[in-house]
């Protein structure tokens, strides 16, 4: 359910979104690593997307997040069942707007719908809101 004052975010950014993920890691003794230089170059990627659509406050309550990232490909909407995985283009784009100010903790993120498409217009489409507690 929406909040009754309801804060929201929506906004569909045209780019070709990166297709690195989270996922690419490099591992270093003692259980340390850090993300490759390409899914490096991906989070700054996602960074600056979203942080020209970012709210002047972060929202504060529970958050519903819906996103749909869309790549070139195809002169029709299709369905996108192969890489990147869904879930760690997900943990990317969190950590993108959490940096970028949308809340103060992607733990905040209660309801989470996410697609991933390619067809004639690249871009991703954002739409977070804050919902009743």
């Amino acid at each position: 359910m929406i909040a009754d004052t309801e804060t929201k975010v929506e906004f569909f950014h045209e780019c070709t979104p990166p297709r690195s993920t989270a996922q690419q890691r490099q591992h270093f003794g003692k259980g340390k690593s850090a993300l490759t230089p390409s899914a490096a170059k991906a989070s700054a990627t996602w960074r600056a997307i979203v942080e020209t659509h970012a709210p002047g406050e972060p929202m504060t309550g529970p958050i519903a997040l819906t996103a749909i990232v869309t790549w070139p490909g195809s002169a029709k909407a299709r369905k996108k069942p192969t890489r990147p995985d869904l879930d760690n283009v997900s943990k990317l784009l969190l950590d993108a707007m959490t940096k970028a100010g949308y809340w103060h903790d992607d733990a905040q993120v209660v309801e989470l719908s996410m697609a991933k498409y390619t067809g004639p217009i690249a871009g991703v489409y954002i739409l977070a809101q804050e919902v009743d507690k």
